[in-house]
């Protein structure tokens, strides 16, 4: 008996069906409203885990704040008398404002600025008198300008080997070495007139300036009757030169301490109903960004001028507010909301937050965004650049009446390790142990959030050379007369080359060594000029503490040995600068010489280095007013350097015949 099988192949029975919703009514009310149909259970269960205590009482419906700020009433710099202070520029322009060293491009410019001031007054002078060419009295521009130019020229200067002293041909040599300066001394010449030099000459007359000076005034081609109109000119120009940058007021008036390559600067505040200030110390600033944390509390500075006020003084600087508001939630992406059916922003994943236990920045922040985030009100308030303002309390009113005063979260001992507070001020370390309370104010110094900067004019790269035993202070960028910054090894370079020039037409050519002669001698070798020694010095009366001296390396030039001298104003402390001995803009002798010896404080020289820059500043204060600074700043170096200074050196003498 056979059996016949048959295998069929066929698809398995498929079937879909959609899964929806049938309402039995047309309104989705009851539905989104998560009713609870078993209320007592549910408020068993509240009782059962608390919930009934009322921990949290109700919600906060009403603050009222008491405010106390005070102002910043005087402004004291590293060395002279504290002096009243006005908002009139950012803190940080008063204070980072160094002396100009103007460049070539702005005396031009300010000096074409004048000629055309003085075009307009002359010729609103000849229609209001209606002169013509042919008058006495006509103001003619053309003979005008030719005798400011020929007053206040650009020149090209020329060395005078025979009749010119060592530190004339350094002064000469050093714009003469230079391609783009030789260049556009050349263009101006003849063509341009010295707004700087102008000016300088006119605050002769005072500062502002109450008249023309006699240099002006008694040139051939000179007419008397114009006086007036070119004096008003004069002042228009002098306001103008003033307000297109801030300067120091006077030499004195600098906040910058070259010993610690900082600022030091100190201010004070008056207090509520006491006779005596808040000093504020600032003594290592640097960072080219003032904020609060700049500043530390002096308790002890008398004798300054900061501390005493008096009640003038307080009544317009202090000011006492009580604030009634309505506190709102604090707000954040990603929080809980507190409503239902309301999802959170997902951009925001809370639970990513990786963070290890010495994180305690990132502890905090995640543990208030997702426990306590709901516990926490603002109660907004504004408060002016320049004060320093203390919450004496604050008494909120919740949902059911009740009052609850508010205190700052510090009130113990600054010392204390257990408290914790934010945006409070350190003490001094002559101020520790005097007043051990921590102070709960917050400062908002008047600075400014946003500054312009150009790139370098100048830096300077302090760093250590441990086998020549020195610091060095290596001038990466000098000014180029430009106002801009130009590479200081190729700048040493070009006057190296010049030097070698100028030699070369005076000097003989030395002696060639002698035949069978094995080995040569040398002294010491160099470095280039742009490489300024710090020689280790000790402190006056002490045998181990040392600190850093500005020193020089010898220069043979004009058959004699000369001392090599900075050429950045950052290293240029206590050198000699005698505006009589200037023979041009760029040109003085007495540059060269050395009145105060400079000293810096060793620590301030790290392993790393520090790098010193200084650099054009610019923003917008108040009432949209351009303020124009030229500063300094301190940053990091790029550790230890080797600049290739040997002494007693014996090299072969290279012999073809070997």
């Amino acid at each position: 008996m056979s059996v016949l099988t048959i295998g069929l192949n066929c698809e398995p029975f498929r079937a879909w069906n959609r899964l929806e919703q049938r309402p039995r009514t047309r309104e989705f009310d009851r539905v989104l409203s998560a009713e609870v149909h078993d209320a007592l259970w549910m408020l068993t269960r509240q009782w059962q885990f608390g919930e009934l205590q009322g921990e949290d009482t109700g919600s906060a419906i009403l603050a009222k704040i008491k405010m106390e700020t005070t102002r910043i009433a005087r402004f004291q710099n590293k060395d002279n008398q504290a002096v009243p202070y006005d908002d009139e520029m950012p803190l940080e322009a008063r204070v980072e404002r160094m002396p100009v060293q103007y460049d070539l491009r702005f005396r031009a410019r300010s000096g074409q600025h004048w000629l055309k001031m003085v075009r307009a007054a002359g010729k609103t002078y000849n229609t209001t008198n209606g002169l013509n060419p042919g008058d006495a009295n006509y103001y003619d521009h053309v003979v005008l300008k030719q005798i400011f130019i020929d007053q206040y020229p650009f020149s090209l200067p020329q060395i005078d080997r025979q009749n010119d002293s060592t530190a004339l041909q350094v002064a000469k040599a050093r714009i003469l070495s230079d391609q783009n300066v030789h260049q556009s001394l050349s263009a101006l010449s003849g063509r341009a007139t010295d707004g700087v030099a102008w000016i300088t000459d006119m605050l002769t007359t005072g500062n502002p300036p109450t008249g023309l000076p006699a240099t002006l005034t008694g040139q051939p081609g000179y007419k008397a009757a114009h006086t007036a109109f070119i004096t008003a000119a004069a002042i228009d120009y002098y306001k103008w030169f003033k307000n297109s940058h801030e300067l120091p007021a006077s030499p004195a008036d600098s906040s910058w301490d070259g010993s610690k390559l900082e600022y030091r600067f100190s201010c004070s505040l008056p207090n509520t109903g006491t006779g005596d200030n808040t000093v504020l110390e600032a003594q290592e600033y640097y960072q080219g960004r003032l904020d609060w944390f700049a500043f530390d509390l002096a308790l002890n500075d008398a004798g300054t001028g900061l501390n005493s006020s008096n009640s003038a003084e307080t009544a317009a600087k202090t000011e006492s507010e009580i604030l009634t508001m309505i506190p709102t939630e604090a707000r954040f992406a990603g929080m809980p909301h507190p409503r239902w059916w309301e999802f959170e922003d997902g951009s925001v994943d809370l639970g990513n937050i990786t963070a290890d236990t010495t994180d305690i920045a990132k502890i905090l922040l995640s543990e208030f965004a997702l426990m306590y985030s709901n516990d926490w009100f603002l109660v907004p308030y504004t408060l002016k650049a320049g004060t320093m303002s203390e919450v004496k309390g604050i008494i909120v009113t919740d949902t059911f009446g009740q009052k609850t005063l508010v205190e700052a979260a510090a009130q113990g001992d600054a010392n204390d390790w257990n408290g914790w507070t934010m945006f409070n001020l350190t003490k001094t370390n002559a101020s520790e142990g005097l007043n051990g309370k921590m102070d709960p104010r917050v400062l908002i110094p008047p600075a400014v959030a946003k500054v312009q900067e150009s790139k370098p004019v100048e830096s300077v790269l302090m760093l250590r050379d441990e086998m020549a035993n020195m610091v060095w202070a290596v001038e990466n960028i000098v000014p180029d007369l430009h106002g801009g910054g130009q590479d200081g090894n190729s700048a040493a370079a070009s006057l190296a080359s010049y030097w070698e020039k100028l030699d070369a037409d005076i000097t003989p050519t030395p002696a060639a060594i002698p035949n069978g002669v094995p080995l040569n001698y040398s002294l010491s070798n160099t470095v280039p000029e742009c490489w300024i020694p710090f020689l280790p010095r000790h402190f006056p009366g002490q045998s181990r503490a040392i600190q850093l001296q500005r020193a020089s390396m010898p220069r043979w030039f004009n058959s004699a040995y000369s001392q090599v001298r900075p050429r950045t104003p950052i290293l240029r402390d206590g050198m000699t600068d005698n505006p009589a001995t200037a023979e041009g803009p760029f040109v003085n002798p007495s540059d060269e010489s050395q009145t105060n010896p400079y000293y810096v404080h060793e620590e301030e020289v790290p392993r790393s280095g520090v790098r010193v820059e200084a650099s054009w500043q610019r923003t917008r204060w108040y009432d949209g007013k351009t303020i124009c600074w030229y500063g300094r700043r301190k940053v990091t170096g790029r550790g230890e350097g080797s600049s290739g200074l040997s002494f007693d050196e014996i090299t072969r003498v290279r012999d073809d015949n070997n």
